[in-house]
């Protein structure tokens, strides 16, 4: 039984309650804990969840543990996709498996998100130039209102996507569609559906 799957989850569940108490060995400390940003700004953080879903004072706690076991146990100090992906996780998983999905996901982050200033600058500017060959009367468009005009306004201006994951553009059951492909293959589905 130590090797089927009930045995996997107390393992995985023995390994975040260690991971928590390395973190936050005080009991105050798992309450009053901030999330750290990982490169987003205040406003970006507080708008990482779809509004047709608000996440209750628990769920907010949940991904805060989250977010600094990330931080602190696997180093990871910049990725501006990481706080959506792991509330999406959590609606769905308890805190040690997204912590696991995510351990995983960080593994290989060039699949699945940008983990530099530099490598984020460069998936919007990657954007942009597939926009502006594939459809351009979009990138025209979006270049108009100010999206693309230029590096810093290319990685604001696409924040819906490639800091957000969607949430304030498209309604929650199709951002858990997207996610449900993303985990699969990777970051071109951000491309695809942008």
């Amino acid at each position: 039984e130590a090797y089927r799957t009930l045995g996997r989850v107390r393992l995985l569940d023995r390994a975040w309650e260690t991971v928590v108490a390395e973190i936050f060995p005080d009991e105050s400390d798992l309450r009053d804990a901030l999330p750290p940003s990982f490169g987003n700004t205040t406003d970006t953080l507080s708008h990482q969840h779809s509004s047709d879903h608000p996440v209750t004072p628990h769920g907010t706690l949940a991904l805060t543990h989250v977010l600094c076991a990330v931080e602190h146990i696997i180093g990871l100090d910049y990725c501006p996709l990481l706080p959506p992906l792991a509330g999406l996780f959590l609606r769905y998983l308890s805190e040690s498996y997204t912590f696991c999905a995510l351990r995983e996901m960080v593994q290989n982050p060039s699949w699945y998100f940008p983990t530099t200033q530099l490598e984020h600058y460069a998936w919007c500017q990657g954007f942009g130039s597939v926009l502006e060959r594939l459809h351009p009367q979009t990138a025209a468009s979006m270049r108009a209102s100010g999206v693309l005009d230029s590096q810093d306004a290319a990685a604001e201006g696409l924040s819906p996507i490639f800091k957000q994951f969607f949430l304030p553009i498209l309604p929650h059951d199709d951002v858990v569609r997207i996610l449900d492909i993303y985990t699969f293959e990777g970051h071109k589905v951000l491309f695809r559906f942008g």
